[in-house]
């Protein structure tokens, strides 16, 4: 069963624009980004499509490392939309986030008045988390909710 999360917040043209700049150049991420302290990418820039992007961030004394794949990238007039699939998530090389699958972040940002900041997840529980899928969304959930307070913090 998918299961979906959508959080937003209403932002003023101006500031959604300096939210797009620094989303869309993955070379200002660490600036923003507390997951991407660090971060690999197969090219530095612009962020285009069929990229693979690997934050990683030391947790409790751990390496995580966080592998996002970067399938579609969406610019019109008053919009810039990102959407990522999740690849995997590793706690010094050893896999976890085992039990989700199909995780999708759709960050869109609305640059006209009564835009802002929206990001959209989508994901489906697998195997024994099935039984406990409450985890995965409230991990989806603070992921979604760090992140946008993450951009929204943008000057």
């Amino acid at each position: 069963m998918e299961r979906a999360l959508t959080i937003r917040n209403h932002l003023n043209p101006l500031h959604c624009s300096r939210i797009s700049s620094a989303l869309l150049d993955n070379r200002q991420w660490p600036n923003w980004h507390r997951g991407a302290k660090a971060l690999v990418t197969q090219k530095a820039g612009l962020i285009t499509a069929d990229n693979i992007i690997t934050l990683q961030q030391i947790i409790k004394g751990a390496l995580v490392e966080t592998t996002w794949l970067v399938e579609s990238v969406e610019n019109g007039g008053n919009f810039d939309e990102i959407v990522f699939k999740f690849i995997e998530q590793n706690r010094n090389e050893r896999p976890t986030a085992k039990g989700i699958s199909n995780y999708r972040v759709s960050i869109t940002i609305l640059t006209k008045d009564g835009g802002g900041v929206e990001i959209h997840s989508v994901w489906q529980s697998k195997g024994f988390a099935k039984l406990i899928s409450r985890n995965n969304a409230a991990f989806v959930r603070a992921n979604a909710e760090a992140l946008l307070e993450d951009l929204s913090a943008i000057k």
